[in-house]
């Protein structure tokens, strides 16, 4: 290879040399992956941004509600998903027509869009696309509903203290109206009963707008309340505004006049309430569950009560009131049957906007896999089940990365401060007391990993260090090894548990010899057979870098056991596949979306599975390869941009039967822009 063609290479790249005997790896196939990706299971839901409910159970008795940049479909009684896949930033924003079928889900971002969609079959793509960031520029979606007839949609977007009030004739995707919001933060949308007026609640606002001309009216909550947040709205059978307030209480409204407030009704804000025949049921910052029913002189009675712990930020009910799902502010998601007993359904990693999750780990020849995050929680989940089987709360500092031992015993985690936590594991259970506490790095631990036998345990660190611990010692400090001259990202140990081998921050690979505790010369660092394959630079994969990317793009890579595919998670939210070896320079690839925020982690695990990790959107995806049932959004890049075709709710019933009909068909030439974006997907 000529020093000119080296020059092509990004900087980062010059570090990763072919090994002396390199001809096969030269022929490795630089073109697309024949296997596919479809997204299996979504573990975790969104919270960040989400205002008023977001939870709704459609016609079927399925939960829908939104995680990362997808609507999900989830059956609870077999703990299967369906997915709708087409947003590229965080949905938070999720209404329900009153068909029960269809849910328009809206995004946030310079890009948002509003998509109608059926939930009966969210693969099939959207029903109907409305091009909101015209009006909404930068700030997005932040909340929505249909009108009580079904044929209108009322949104709100733009900048949370500066927004726009938009009404759509959905189905044509024309907008009717738009005007002026509020200068505060908005909650909830509703229609009035008889879709003439529009309710708006907000931080210390309630306002009441005409329809017809989007004039508005201040909501009167003197003399019987006070002017304060209004969080959530429902409407009685007369037509009523019922809304959970910042004091607890619940107001109810006709037209703009306060009739009835009913004090205390929790206990701090009611965050959530949800219709069902002949009453409703409220959710709020105590923790408790209350079913009401709709009494004479627009007064409401409470029949019972659940209480499920963490305060309550979503509920939804079924028609009958006999079903509620209850998401809660600590990642749980519960069922209340027959409004008296609550079971958990699943659990997220949760947290405020600052919160990530970077650490994935997954169990030698096991479903299993373990996940760490900044809300201080290992957990341990099944990919065949679908389902977490055991979490502990390691410490309220925040996790970074996760290990788990090849005997399955012992799980090890780190943190941003540089401490290592070892916890036991065993019969589905990870006890609570550390069998391991210590602080040896005075900075965050960003790479973890287990030897092939297990004797070892070699963390990367940010302060430059790589730490080799002996398990069989109690988890002795036997090297800390310098060399580097920036952050570690990295690491693999080879197979014979003589070598390591870590990238660095400036993108420097270095091999180090374990029996020596040393920095290695030894070229042949491509031809040493390895354990894992976490480091994302090395020969093997450097196909796997754009020519526009800077070296920071891409966080975390992983080959599967028939060493025939590598998978790339990036932090423009896309998740890779690739042939591997990928040693061949503008190698193509296969490129999906699910997630809204950086992919900090993907791993291989068994039966043709594919975990991947989801940094601020703190969210798992699990994914299957080729022949599986799910959904997938293949990003293509275009030179040329054209419209998303859709179908009107007419043609919709003709889906079944053409699954594809909304595959979007690029022009036959095209060329990749200097910055990927996600304007233009293919749904296959």
């Amino acid at each position: 290879m000529s020093s000119k063609q080296i020059d092509k290479y990004p900087r980062f790249l010059k570090t990763t040399h072919p090994p002396p005997n390199s001809s096969g790896l030269m022929e490795s196939n630089p073109e697309k992956p024949l296997s596919k990706l479809k997204i299996e299971y979504i573990h975790g839901c969104s919270k960040k941004g989400c205002y008023g409910n977001v939870f709704h159970v459609d016609d079927e008795q399925h939960l829908v509600y939104p995680a990362a940049g997808c609507g999900v479909v989830l059956n609870v009684e077999d703990n299967t998903q369906k997915v709708f896949c087409k947003h590229d930033d965080d949905v938070v924003a999720l209404a329900k027509h009153p068909n029960g079928r269809y849910f328009a889900s809206g995004q946030m971002g310079k890009d948002d869009m509003i998509y109608i969609w059926d939930s009966h079959q969210p693969e099939a793509g959207p029903i109907k696309a409305l091009k909101t960031n015209t009006q909404f520029k930068n700030g997005g979606v932040l909340t929505c509903c249909f009108s009580t007839e079904g044929s209108l949609l009322a949104c709100v977007g733009g900048s949370p203290k500066m927004n726009i009030i938009l009404i759509y004739d959905w189905n044509k995707g024309t907008c009717l109206a738009n005007v002026k919001g509020t200068n505060e933060e908005v909650y909830a949308l509703c229609f009035s009963k008889d879709d003439n007026n529009l309710y708006l609640c907000g931080k210390n606002t309630f306002k009441y707008y005409a329809v017809s001309n989007l004039q508005s009216k201040n909501c009167v909550f003197r003399p019987k309340g006070s002017i304060q947040n209004v969080y959530c709205i429902c409407l009685d059978d007369n037509g009523n505004a019922v809304v959970g307030v910042e004091d607890g209480s619940i107001y109810i409204f006709t037209g703009n006049n306060i009739v009835h407030a009913h004090e205390q009704a929790h206990t701090g804000a009611v965050y959530s309430v949800s219709r069902f025949r002949n009453g409703f049921v409220s959710g709020g910052k105590d923790g408790v569950v209350k079913f009401w029913s709709f009494s004479k002189n627009n007064q409401i009675t409470e029949t019972s009560s659940v209480q499920v712990g963490s305060a309550v930020k979503n509920v939804a009910s079924n028609e009958s009131g006999d079903i509620v799902f209850v998401s809660k502010s600590n990642g749980d998601l519960e069922r209340i049957l027959n409004k008296s007993t609550n079971t958990l359904i699943s659990l997220s990693h949760f947290g405020n906007h600052l919160k990530e999750l970077w650490g994935l780990a997954t169990f030698k020849n096991s479903s299993l896999f373990a996940t760490a995050s900044d809300d201080g929680r290992v957990i341990v989940w099944d990919t065949e089940t679908r389902k977490h089987i055991s979490q502990v709360r390691v410490t309220s500092l925040e996790l970074r990365a996760v290990a788990v031992s090849p005997d399955h015993f012992h799980i090890a985690t780190t943190t941003k401060e540089g401490s290592l936590f070892v916890l036991r594991f065993s019969k589905n259970k990870i006890f609570e007391d550390p069998i391991v506490n210590r602080k040896d790095s005075i900075e965050e631990i960003a790479a973890l990993q287990y030897s092939h036998d297990g004797s070892l345990l070699v963390a990367g660190s940010h302060d430059n260090y790589v730490y080799v611990y002996d398990v069989k010692k109690g988890y002795n400090l036997i090297g800390k090894l310098k060399g580097h001259s920036s952050f570690v990202k990295h690491i693999d140990i080879s197979k014979d548990n003589q070598y390591i081998r870590s990238n660095s921050g400036d993108y420097e690979i270095l091999l180090w010899d374990i029996p020596s505790m040393a920095q290695s010369m030894n070229p042949n660092i491509e031809d040493i057979q390895w354990q894992t394959n976490n480091c994302t630079l090395g020969y093997n994969v450097r196909g796997i870098w754009k020519s526009d990317m800077d070296g920071s793009d891409i966080n975390s890579v992983d080959v599967d056991l028939s060493k025939k595919l590598v998978v790339v998670g990036t932090d423009n939210c896309q998740v890779s596949l690739y042939n591997y070896p990928c040693s061949t320079i503008g190698a193509k690839d296969v490129s999906y979306i699910g997630h809204c925020s950086h992919v900090t982690a993907v791993k291989f695990s068994v039966n043709n599975k594919i975990l991947s990790c989801g940094g601020g959107d703190l969210t798992t995806i699990q994914w299957c390869l080729d022949n599986c049932s799910g959904s997938s959004v293949v990003m293509t890049f275009k030179s040329e941009e054209r419209e998303l075709e859709s179908v009107s709710v007419e043609e919709k019933s003709h889906i079944g039967s053409q699954p594809n009909s909304l595959v979007y068909h690029p022009p036959q030439k095209e060329s990749t822009p200097k910055k990927p974006f996600f304007k233009r997907c293919e749904i296959l």
